[in-house]
Protein backbone atom coordinates (compact mmCIF):
# COMPACT_ATOMS: atom_id res chain seq x y z
CA UNK A 1 0.00 0.00 0.00
CA UNK A 2 1.46 3.37 -1.02
CA UNK A 3 1.18 6.67 0.83
CA UNK A 4 0.41 10.09 -0.55
CA UNK A 5 1.38 13.36 1.07
CA UNK A 6 -0.21 16.67 0.18
CA UNK A 7 1.97 18.81 -2.10
CA UNK A 8 3.99 21.62 -0.50
CA UNK A 9 1.77 24.59 0.28
CA UNK A 10 -1.36 22.44 0.43
CA UNK A 11 -1.90 21.65 4.07
CA UNK A 12 -4.82 19.39 4.86
CA UNK A 13 -4.83 19.97 8.58
CA UNK A 14 -3.83 16.36 9.18
CA UNK A 15 -0.35 15.34 10.22
CA UNK A 16 -0.87 11.79 9.00
CA UNK A 17 -0.03 10.37 5.63
CA UNK A 18 -2.95 9.17 3.56
CA UNK A 19 -2.83 5.43 3.05
CA UNK A 20 -4.26 4.19 -0.21
CA UNK A 21 -4.29 1.10 -2.34
CA UNK A 22 -5.44 1.06 -5.92
CA UNK A 23 -6.70 4.64 -5.76
CA UNK A 24 -3.24 6.21 -5.36
CA UNK A 25 -3.17 7.20 -9.03
CA UNK A 26 -6.56 8.88 -8.76
CA UNK A 27 -5.44 10.83 -5.70
CA UNK A 28 -2.26 11.88 -7.48
CA UNK A 29 -4.29 13.07 -10.46
CA UNK A 30 -6.62 15.02 -8.19
CA UNK A 31 -3.63 16.61 -6.46
CA UNK A 32 -2.15 17.58 -9.83
CA UNK A 33 -5.47 19.01 -10.96
CA UNK A 34 -5.81 20.94 -7.70
CA UNK A 35 -2.34 22.41 -8.17
CA UNK A 36 -3.20 23.42 -11.73
CA UNK A 37 -6.48 24.98 -10.60
CA UNK A 38 -4.71 26.84 -7.80
CA UNK A 39 -2.13 28.18 -10.25
CA UNK A 40 -4.88 29.28 -12.68
CA UNK A 41 -6.67 30.99 -9.82
CA UNK A 42 -3.50 32.84 -8.89
CA UNK A 43 -3.04 33.91 -12.52
CA UNK A 44 -6.63 35.16 -12.66
CA UNK A 45 -6.20 37.10 -9.42
CA UNK A 46 -2.99 38.66 -10.72
CA UNK A 47 -4.66 39.55 -14.02
CA UNK A 48 -7.65 41.04 -12.15
CA UNK A 49 -5.27 43.20 -10.11
CA UNK A 50 -3.48 44.32 -13.28
CA UNK A 51 -6.78 45.18 -14.96
CA UNK A 52 -7.97 47.16 -11.94
CA UNK A 53 -4.71 49.10 -11.92
CA UNK A 54 -5.03 49.78 -15.65
CA UNK A 55 -8.63 50.94 -15.21
CA UNK A 56 -7.63 53.28 -12.37
CA UNK A 57 -4.76 54.70 -14.45
CA UNK A 58 -7.09 55.27 -17.40
CA UNK A 59 -9.64 56.98 -15.15
CA UNK A 60 -6.90 59.30 -13.89
CA UNK A 61 -5.85 60.05 -17.47
CA UNK A 62 -9.45 60.84 -18.43
CA UNK A 63 -9.81 63.17 -15.43
CA UNK A 64 -6.53 64.92 -16.31
CA UNK A 65 -7.59 65.28 -19.95
CA UNK A 66 -10.94 66.76 -18.88
CA UNK A 67 -9.14 69.19 -16.59
CA UNK A 68 -6.80 70.27 -19.37
CA UNK A 69 -9.69 70.62 -21.80
CA UNK A 70 -11.59 72.83 -19.35
CA UNK A 71 -8.47 74.94 -18.79
CA UNK A 72 -7.92 75.39 -22.52
CA UNK A 73 -11.58 76.24 -23.02
CA UNK A 74 -11.33 78.90 -20.32
CA UNK A 75 -8.21 80.37 -21.95
CA UNK A 76 -9.89 80.46 -25.35
CA UNK A 77 -12.96 82.19 -23.87
CA UNK A 78 -10.72 84.72 -22.14
CA UNK A 79 -8.84 85.42 -25.36
CA UNK A 80 -12.12 85.89 -27.25
CA UNK A 81 -13.40 88.32 -24.61
CA UNK A 82 -10.14 90.24 -24.70
CA UNK A 83 -10.31 90.46 -28.49
CA UNK A 84 -13.93 91.64 -28.28
CA UNK A 85 -13.09 94.29 -25.66
CA UNK A 86 -10.13 95.53 -27.70
CA UNK A 87 -12.24 95.51 -30.86
CA UNK A 88 -9.85 93.26 -32.73
CA UNK A 89 -11.60 90.93 -35.17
Amino acid sequence: MSTVRPPPGFQTGFDQEVACGDSSRAIEEICDENIQLFMRREQYLQRETELKTTAEDLEKQVAETKRRCAELSSRIDLMRRQKHVLGVD
